[in-house]
């Protein structure tokens, strides 16, 4: 496959449509190509979530950066969907998202939610759903929020819920929970430091589908070095797949 992209190059055959729209990106892969160079190298325009950037990101690009010192990375952090070949990204990473036929890429970890609240607040039974009122409750209003949550085990237990606080952010909400104000659902990731030390404790998991993080890039005949390089590095950094 390299040996046919390599010919394409050196005759200026046309690339499929939609694989040109980032000149950078293919100037740069037809140079690894060219070159027979495997190192990786140059700037990596990155776009990850929110809550990944700002509590895994710092530490991860700096192993990075130790790793691959040629490679210059530039992050950028927001939870908005972004277009990557339209805004010069070469890579993403993106919680759960949706098949796009443009983009290649890879699950590397994943994470679960817990329903989580602070250790006075009471954790309803497991009866009737009758026998109890609704739970007090702190939403991302960032997200869709279920009317009833459903906490897994044995049996599940299915509990109505009243939103008494709604804020645009989940490290807002677990700051809220803090307080004894009511429950949240949350990610393992954002408060396994408070289950440890006691400041909030956890109902159960639920019953969701698990959050996958992907790292993904445009597909292309033929990825850059560098972009290769991530890859493998957050697979590397997420040995047992879990955050």
């Amino acid at each position: 496959a390299v040996s046919e992209a390599a010919s394409d190059l050196r005759e200026g055959s046309a690339v499929p449509r939609g694989t040109l729209r980032n000149g950078s990106a293919v100037s740069e892969a037809a140079s690894d190509l060219r070159e027979g160079s495997a190192v990786p190298r140059g700037a990596l325009r990155l776009h990850v979530p929110v809550l990944f950037g700002h509590m895994l990101m710092g530490r991860l690009a700096a192993h990075f950066t130790r790793a691959y010192p040629d490679v210059t990375l530039h992050i950028t952090i927001a939870d908005r969907a972004a277009d990557l070949v339209a805004e010069g990204f070469d890579a993403e990473i993106r919680v759960s998202p949706r098949p796009d036929a443009e983009l290649a890429g890879r699950c590397f970890s994943r994470d679960q939610l817990l329903i989580v609240a602070a250790p006075d607040v009471p954790r309803p039974s497991a009866v009737a759903e009758s026998c109890h009122g609704p739970v007090d409750i702190v939403v991302n209003s960032t997200v869709k929020n279920p009317p009833h949550w459903t906490l897994s085990g044995e049996p599940e237990l299915r509990l109505r819920t009243r939103t008494v606080l709604s804020l645009p952010a989940f490290t807002l909400v677990r700051d809220a929970v803090l307080t004894g104000i009511g429950a949240a659902r949350l990610p393992r990731l954002l408060v396994a430091d408070d289950l440890a030390a006691g400041r909030l404790v956890c109902w159960a998991p639920t019953a969701d589908p698990l959050p996958e993080l992907w790292v993904r890039y445009p597909a292309r005949p033929f990825v850059s070095a560098k972009v290769h390089a991530l890859v493998d590095f957050l697979d590397r950094a997420f040995p047992d797949a879990w955050l």
